[in-house]
């Protein structure tokens, strides 16, 4: 399908007819396609895209939900290379054909009165989202322990597992810290441990690593909940302890799994676009 080429999409009857008329000719056949009516469109160029995009893909702008994008809409990969040759044609923007299939129906709608910066914005957003994440090992550890910095003089702080499992979000925290900093991994056997079992795991881990004890540890989200739990029998000296949870009620009206589902997606998902993260919510949302 290329509508913005004045051609539409064939539907499946007239293909049917039509490959059974080329079935009984002794010609070879190369293609078919189905010339779009043509009109004469009033308007700026970007009103006559839009317009375009909304018949290829078929719907209703003003029905459709803003925050819906052309990938959940059901845009062609066909079409898709168009849009993305075009904008970098005639609007410099540069974006690759899975960014396209991100763009939402408002970013249609905004570039349609003419913000065409929007669209440049998002390409940034994806480009700087690459460059982060592309420094990032996404390996989980089989030590049991990482250092985190460089330091070797001092009493050791002993950072726990954060949320998503490695130590690249708190790796700058550790580089201005003038002590030594151990990260206590979390390895692919703890996957089935409570956070009870957990705390008892890290503090015989601590044992052989500070067998004085009077240890200090610093425990951030996920992290804090297992601080907490060693609180209770390890002998720690000084716990840091950042609790995202401390100030809501632990309650059912409060403390629902959608809102457990926002709060772990914005974090683990910080460096990624709102779009995406917005789709990964939405994609979340609807699994049981």
């Amino acid at each position: 399908m290329s509508p913005l080429a004045g051609i539409v999409k064939q539907r499946i009857s007239s293909c049917l007819d039509i490959l059974d008329k080329l079935l009984q000719t002794q010609h070879s056949v190369v293609s078919c396609i189905v010339r779009a009516k043509r009109q004469t469109q009033s308007g700026s160029r970007e009103s006559r895209i839009v317009a375009q995009i909304w018949q290829a893909l078929g719907i209703d702008p003003k029905t459709t939900p803003n925050h819906l994008t052309l990938g959940e809409i059901g845009m062609e990969s066909m079409f898709a290379v168009e849009l993305q040759q075009g904008l970098e044609r005639d609007y410099d923007i540069k974006v690759s054909l899975n960014d396209i299939k991100n763009v939402t129906v408002k970013m249609i709608k905004d570039f349609e009165a003419g913000k065409t910066n929007e669209l440049k914005m998002l390409t940034e957003e994806f480009r700087d989202c690459r460059s982060k994440l592309s420094k990032i090992k996404f390996l989980i550890p089989t030590e049991s322990y990482t250092k985190l910095n460089s330091v070797k003089t001092g009493k050791p702080i002993y950072f726990l597992p954060p949320l998503e499992g490695i130590f690249s979000s708190l790796e700058a925290l550790a580089a201005m810290i003038d002590r030594p900093v151990i990260g206590l991994n979390w390895t692919k056997n703890l996957e089935k441990m409570s956070v009870k079992e957990l705390s008892l795991y890290y503090t015989d881990i601590l044992k052989t690593l500070h067998p004085k004890g009077d240890y200090d540890i610093f425990g951030h989200f996920y992290g804090a909940l297992i601080a907490v739990q060693m609180l209770k029998k390890a002998p720690v000296g000084k716990a840091v302890i950042i609790d995202m949870l401390s100030e809501i009620r632990m309650d059912d009206e409060v403390l629902t799994d959608e809102y457990i589902m926002e709060l772990i997606i914005a974090f683990i998902a910080k460096d990624l676009p709102p779009v995406v993260r917005d789709k990964i919510k939405r994609d979340c949302n609807s699994k049981p």
